[in-house]
C-alpha cells in the first residue's frame, strides 16, 4: 500500500451513520484521560472497547467492507482500537501512532449531527514537512494514512460538542 491519505466517504447511508453513533454512544464506557508529548499534555475521553464483543464486530464490518470496496488485503489484524473524545479547546497533540513504516490508521468521523464546529483531522506528509494538511470532519468520512505520519485531532469550537473518532491502529497491508 502507497504511502498517502485516502478518504472515504459516502460507505453509509446517513441512518447507518446515526445508528453507528447511537450503537457507540450506547456501549462505551467513557473514560476522562489525558496524554502527554514532550511538555505537552492533552486531556480527553477515551472509550473502552477493549473487551466488548458487539463493538469488535462492528468494527470488524468497518474494515471488511472499505478492504471489499478498494480490494485492499490485510496482512495482519490491527494491533489498536481507540474511541477518543475531544472537547472545546482541547486540540490533540502531534503524534505518531507508530514510528515504523508500513502500517496504516483508519479513523473513523463518529458524530452524526451538527459537525460544522466539530474539530477537524490534520497531518503532515513527510515529503513537505511545512505542509499540514486538513481533512475536514464530515459525519462517516474514513481517513486511511500512513500510521508513522505525524498527525493530530482538533477540538469543537463551540462549547458542548464532544467530537468523537474511532481509530484502529498499526493496520499491516500486503
Amino acid at each position: 500500500m502507497s504511502e498517502k491519505v485516502f478518504i472515504i466517504d459516502d460507505l453509509y447511508s446517513e441512518i447507518e451513520i446515526e445508528e453507528n453513533e447511537k450503537f457507540l454512544l450506547e456501549n462505551v464506557i467513557w473514560q476522562y484521560g489525558q496524554s502527554s508529548n514532550g511538555n505537552d499534555i492533552t486531556c480527553f475521553w477515551t472509550g473502552h472497547i477493549d473487551h466488548n464483543t458487539l463493538i469488535k464486530e462492528m468494527f470488524n464490518n468497518f474494515l471488511l467492507e472499505i478492504f471489499i470496496r478498494y480490494s485492499i488485503k490485510m496482512v495482519d489484524n490491527y494491533n489498536r482500537v481507540y474511541l477518543n473524545g475531544q472537547t472545546y479547546e482541547l486540540n490533540g497533540n502531534w503524534h505518531q501512532d507508530c514510528s515504523e513504516a508500513g502500517y496504516h490508521t483508519l479513523l473513523y468521523m463518529v458524530n452524526a449531527e451538527d459537525t460544522d464546529n466539530i474539530g477537524d483531522f490534520q497531518y503532515i506528509d513527510p515529503s513537505n514537512k511545512s505542509d499540514i494538511k486538513t481533512v475536514p470532519f464530515k459525519p462517516g468520512r474514513f481517513v486511511l494514512f500512513p500510521s508513522h505520519w505525524k498527525h493530530r485531532g482538533l477540538a469543537p469550537s463551540v462549547k458542548n460538542k464532544l467530537r468523537i473518532t474511532l481509530a484502529y491502529k498499526e493496520i499491516k497491508f500486503l
